[in-house]
């Protein structure tokens, strides 16, 4: 197994279905970053994180918990003081070790703090989780990469491996949808005629509006089985599906 650095990366059986891998056991499988449409350098690599460990986390229900929680002045501060602790590693692949780091927009308020923003009770608004191991895939030479950060368990590599020998190699079921409901209409211009207002007076640059849907979907579809459908309807060089 070639080593670079502290990182340790072994090529795999190739024409592994990443999504696949993580349908299978999300939890020690939980985020996927992958290039659904094929552009060069941008559409080159598929990313499967595997075995997380430790997370920082800031939440609007909990407050900040995790490594070095206690002593920051923040999600970031806290963030700084773990990269600090641990020595980086260096390799020829876009991950050769660290963390899967998540940072949402109201995490703005720590870098300005004139901005009162109100954090979700339900989703986290930045997390970072320790992965010292990853599957890469590389879709020029079609080629499956396990990377591992020096000191990983070998059972987890062991583990690993045998759930990729033993993937089962079956179609993916669709999604079917019993019923849909999109947000009202003028909602959403509403929202447009604020945000123009709102560039007038100077108060800002740029807003980035959506609206919302809500699905009901059968019993037994799978947050894979809704990414696949989305990948397949709207490829992208930059797609993800994070299981938090």
């Amino acid at each position: 197994m070639p080593q670079d650095g502290n990182a340790t990366t072994e090529i795999l059986t190739p024409d592994i279905d990443l999504l696949a891998l993580h349908a299978s056991d999300p939890d020690f499988y939980p985020y996927l970053l992958q290039s659904t449409s094929r552009d060069g350098q941008l559409g080159r690599y598929d990313i499967l994180f595997a075995n997380p460990e430790a997370s920082l986390v800031l939440d609007g229900a909990d407050g900040l918990r995790g490594p070095y929680s206690d002593s920051a002045s923040g999600f970031l501060d806290a963030l700084d003081q773990w990269h600090a602790s641990v020595d980086p590693n260096s390799g020829p692949e876009p991950y050769s070790g660290g963390w899967f780091v998540f940072l949402g927009y109201e995490l703005a308020g720590e870098v300005e703090e004139t901005l009162n923003l109100e954090l979700d009770s339900r989703l986290p608004t930045a997390f970072a989780t320790r992965c010292r191991t990853a599957l890469i895939k590389e879709h020029v030479s079609n080629e499956t990469r396990l990377m591992s950060e020096e000191g990983v368990a070998g059972s987890v590599l062991d583990k690993i491996r045998s759930d990729v020998q033993s993937l089962p190699n079956s179609p993916r079921s669709g999604v079917a949808i019993n019923s849909i409901r999109e947000e009202e209409p003028a909602y959403f211009l509403d929202a447009v005629a604020s945000a123009k207002a709102r560039i007038d007076y100077g108060d800002i640059y740029q807003a980035n509006l959506s609206r919302s849907w809500h699905a009901s979907l059968d019993a037994g579809t799978s947050p894979a089985d809704v990414y696949h459908a989305l990948c397949r309807a709207n490829p992208a060089p930059f797609a993800g599906l994070v299981r938090f």
